[in-house]
This record gives structure tokens, C-alpha cells and sequence, in this order.
């Protein structure tokens, strides 16, 4: 007998095996016979009997059967498969593991066959087959595990043109509900037999999960890797690098294989499946598309959606009033941040704007003399307008008030309000209100427009910002309707002054009938409040 330099020890292979899921008995078995040139293979596992005994038998019906028994019993025989990117085996060790649970085994075939006896021996069998393989062996099985194998046997996917029965039943051929192609890495033999990973393109198909089952990476209808909240099994059609029990895949692989779902099936995706962590970690890929990061953004979050801005603290409720859903920092991950930010509109705008960029509150910008049209331009409207503002401002908040009219569509706002104090000797003589209405977004024509933006600017003359959500600015909006709807029933004629007539020609707004009262020039006096509101426009 020769001497070896390593021995196999059967026990002690078996007890390393302890721990496995005994699925494999099946899977490995399975997989062996669809590498084979075949039509049809048969899977028989009887109950546990009294001895927790359970036989497994495999049929199938290869033309050749194995072509070297040897390889039946020989660890880490040289593969004939491991070159071969649509085969599943590579190590040739997986038969050894279901032989090395074994209490007793056969295989006949038709070149042979091989006994594995109860006693640790091997024989040669006399018996062969005129066509195909049969595998036969007895194994320790709980009632547990061999419901457990009986309910996993239901998740295999039978190549098209296989018939593949389980305990006499067929098993379904599922139809593929999408696919892509993709390069994924790949375990193949290199000229000198050695493994080595390589990439390879290849197909990979996506099939609905049925009730009760989690999403599955499998490799050629061979279930491996379970997913967790994946929305579906991911049937990869090459070999797939897993680990030597052939039990999972590295993150990076995984990441890569989801990014491809993802990009392919990202309409499919609604409000609660896009927020599922494989759809965030593909999302933040690199290589996710533009189109698939779109779609999830909209399906999570919205339309009209926004993130704050922190040199703009205010304009975070205003967008919030405006009907903005605001998205926080730890809504996404870094790497979802960095790929949304990347991703622009149709129209070249940010995928998701800031807040000062939709309602803006601090105000930057600058609005000199020439950007205010002058009185003697006014339309008809635009003095009955004037002259209704100036007639009710001092009834309504007890200081007069001014109208400027500007029309700048860059200047998203649709009014403004600003106070202005003249003072004399250090000390203050008087305060005023300075109301600018942008001609842009304002129709001056209209009366409805025109109440709603009065009531809306003089309240801000109580809340001296753009916090629309405040309390005391909905307060204040409340309290300036009633004096005004007091008003006009006690002095009918109060808001008479013409708003309706177009023959208004000798309207003198109260900003030239005291020129004195502002500080110079007017551009600066009013230059912070006024132009600050790029981007921005009251409801």
C-alpha cells in the first residue's frame, strides 16, 4: 500500500460537516446531474424512520453515466468542469461531502459501479446501468431536517428542457420575469489547471418570489445565497465565486449583482420597496444610472422635496410651508448622498435643491434704483393698487406704507415687506413700511391677489421674517383680515379708490408726497429685505 502524504479522515470530515445545512445532500446531488448531458433526473427522500434513517436516491439519464468512478471517492480529483463557465462543480469535492454524512452509499452507473460500505470499506459493485447514473445513500436525518430539505427542494429552478422531479412530484420551471447582462467575476482554471478569478459577461435572470419564500442568489437554478429583503431571486448564469462550502459570496460580488437589478428593474420599485437596504446600497454605487437613482428619490421621498440649508436656518420652514417634504441628512447614506448630488434634472438643476434654493429668507442680493419701475409707468391697476395699500396700512397695522413695483422673474419672489426708520439726532423719529410687489408673479388686476398679498405682507411688519409656520405670522394674518373686513363695513367708501377703473391718471403715491422721509437713496435703504428673496415667492 502506498504511503500518501495526506490521508482523509471520514470521521472527522463528517463531524466538520456537523454544522452544515443538510440541504446540500440535495443541492450537491442536484447539481451534479444537471451538469450532465441530460433530460430528466429524479429525487426520492424518504421519511425518517424509527432510527432517524433516511434515503436519498438520485436517477438521471445520462447517456455516458460517470465517466471515471474514481472521482467518486477521490478528493480533489482534477475537475473536468472547473474551465467550463456553465458548469457548476469546480473543487470535485462536493459528492465527497454528502458521501462523508453517508452510513452507507452506492453508486452504479454505466461504466461500473462503487459500494461504500457501513463498515468504512469501498467495493466494487457487479451491477451497471445501460444508461445513466443512480446514486443511493442511507443518512441520519431529524424529522426537522428532512422537512426542512423537503420544503428547499421547492426553491430549485430546472434548466429549460430538464424535468426534474422531487419525490414524484415535478418541480416547476419558472419563467424568468427579466434579465440583464452583467461581468461578474468567475472562478475558472487557467491553462495549467491552477483556479483563478477572472470576469466574464453573462446572463443573469430575475424571478418573483412566491409565498413564504426570501429572495435567493442562485447559481444555474441552484439556490445558495439567502438576501434578506431583495424584492427577487437573482439566478446567475455562470459560476458563481462562493467559499469552499459553497454557502455565500463576498460584499463586493453582492453589491455588484444588486446594482445590476436595481438598474434593470428600478420601475418596478414603489414607496416602501425602494426604501429596502439592498436598494439603498445599490442606489450609492457608482454604476448605479442616472434613470434609477431618479426613481427611487421620487418613489422614497417626492416631488417637491428639498434639504436644508444651513447658512439659510430660515428658509427650511419656508419650504416646509410651501408644501416641500425636507429631506435630513440621515435619510441617506454617504454614498446615496454623493450619487443623488451627482444626478441632475432634464433641465440641468439639482435632483434635490436646498431650501434657500426654493424659499429663500436670507436676503443677499441687491435691488438698486433702476430695478424699480417708476410711478409715471404705473398701469391703471397698479396706482388703485398702490393707493389702496397706503389708505388701509395705517388703519390696519398704524404706520403708512409705500408700494414699489418691480417685474424680475430671476427674483422669485412675489412680495416683499421692510421697515424703514427715519431717525433724527440718534434717536428715532418714525418707522415705516416699505411693500415691494413683483409684477412677475402678482397680478395687479386682480382683487383677490391683491387682499390675499396685502394681508400676507403687512403681517410681517408683526413677524419680521419668513417664518410662515409661526404662530404669531398665522395669528397676525387672522387679526389683519378682521380689521379689515371691520373696516369696510364701518367706512364702505375705505376701499373705493378706484381698483376697478383704468382712467387713473393722477395718482400721486405716497413715496413722492414725502420724499424726505426714507433715507438716500431708496436702493439702500431697503436693499437687504427687498432682493434677498432670490429664489424665493410668498404663497
Amino acid at each position: 500500500m502506498k504511503n500518501c502524504w495526506l490521508d482523509i479522515d471520514k470521521e472527522g470530515l463528517r463531524k466538520s460537516l456537523g454544522q452544515k445545512d443538510k440541504v446540500f445532500l440535495l443541492t450537491e446531488m442536484v447539481s451534479n446531474a444537471w451538469d450532465e448531458d441530460i433530460t430528466k433526473v429524479e429525487v426520492t427522500l424518504s421519511r425518517p424512520d424509527e432510527n432517524n434513517h433516511s434515503w436519498l436516491r438520485v436517477v438521471d439519464n445520462s447517456p455516458t453515466g460517470w465517466s471515471d468512478l474514481s472521482h467518486s471517492h477521490t478528493m480533489f480529483a482534477e475537475s473536468t468542469k472547473k474551465d467550463k463557465s456553465e458548469k457548476r462543480g469546480r473543487f470535485n469535492a462536493g459528492e465527497k461531502d454528502v458521501l462523508a454524512l453517508a452510513i452507507e452509499a452506492k453508486l452504479t452507473t454505466v461504466t461500473g459501479q462503487v459500494l461504500f460500505n457501513e463498515d468504512g470499506t469501498r467495493t466494487e459493485g457487479m451491477e451497471t446501468r445501460e444508461i445513466g447514473s443512480e446514486f443511493a445513500g442511507r443518512f441520519h436525518l431529524t424529522l426537522e431536517e428532512y422537512e426542512h430539505i423537503v420544503q428547499q427542494a421547492k426553491l430549485l429552478i430546472p434548466p429549460k428542457g430538464i424535468v426534474t422531479l422531487f419525490n414524484g412530484d415535478a418541480i416547476p420551471y419558472r419563467k424568468p420575469i427579466g434579465s440583464f447582462t452583467e461581468t461578474l467575476p468567475i472562478p475558472l482554471a487557467d491553462k495549467e489547471g491552477v483556479m483563478r478569478n477572472t470576469e466574464r459577461k453573462t446572463r443573469v435572470n430575475l424571478y418573483e418570489r412566491l409565498p413564504g419564500e426570501v429572495a435567493m442568489i442562485y447559481e444555474m437554478g441552484i439556490p445558495i445565497v439567502e438576501l434578506g429583503d431583495d424584492k427577487w431571486h437573482v439566478n446567475v448564469m455562470q459560476k458563481v465565486p462562493l467559499s469552499r462550502d459553497r454557502d455565500n459570496v463576498n460584499p463586493a460580488y453582492l453589491r455588484k449583482i444588486r446594482v445590476g437589478v436595481l438598474n434593470d428593474k428600478f420601475e418596478d420599485l414603489g414607496k416602501d420597496e425602494s426604501t429596502a437596504t439592498w436598494v439603498k446600497e445599490a442606489m450609492g454605487s457608482p454604476k448605479s444610472t442616472d434613470d434609477a437613482v431618479k426613481h427611487v428619490i421620487k418613489a422614497r421621498f417626492g416631488v417637491k422635496i428639498a434639504v436644508p440649508d444651513v447658512n439659510d436656518v430660515g428658509s427650511t420652514k419656508e419650504a416646509t410651508s410651501k408644501g416641500y417634504d425636507i429631506i435630513h441628512g440621515g435619510a441617506m447614506s454617504k454614498e446615496e448622498w454623493a450619487r443623488a448630488k451627482a444626478v441632475k434634472k432634464e433641465d440641468g438643476e439639482p435632483l434635490i435643491p436646498t431650501t434657500a434654493q426654493v424659499a429663500p429668507t436670507n436676503f443677499k442680493s441687491h435691488l438698486g434704483p433702476s430695478d424699480f419701475i417708476p410711478p409715471k409707468e404705473w398701469t391703471s391697476p397698479m396706482q388703485a393698487y398702490a393707493r389702496v395699500v397706503e389708505a388701509l396700512a395705517p388703519k390696519l397695522i398704524g404706520k403708512p406704507v409705500v408700494v414699489k413695483f418691480i417685474d424680475d422673474e430671476e427674483c422669485n419672489i412675489q412680495g416683499c415687506f421692510h421697515k424703514v426708520d427715519r431717525k433724527f439726532s440718534r434717536k428715532v423719529d418714525r418707522e415705516f413700511g416699505v411693500m415691494i410687489v413683483n409684477l412677475a408673479y402678482h397680478d395687479a388686476a386682480s382683487s383677490t391677489d391683491n387682499y390675499e398679498l396685502l394681508l400676507h405682507e403687512l403681517a410681517h411688519n408683526t413677524l419680521d421674517s419668513n417664518d410662515h409656520l409661526a404662530q404669531v405670522f398665522y395669528d397676525t394674518v387672522t387679526e389683519l383680515g378682521a380689521k379689515l373686513a371691520i373696516s369696510a363695513l364701518a367706512d364702505p367708501k375705505l376701499l373705493d379708490t378706484g381698483a376697478h377703473r383704468c382712467d387713473l391718471t393722477d395718482v400721486q403715491p405716497l413715496w413722492d408726497a414725502a420724499p424726505d422721509v426714507y433715507p438716500e437713496p431708496y436702493g439702500e435703504g431697503i436693499a437687504v429685505a427687498a432682493h434677498a428673496a432670490k429664489a424665493s415667492k410668498a404663497r
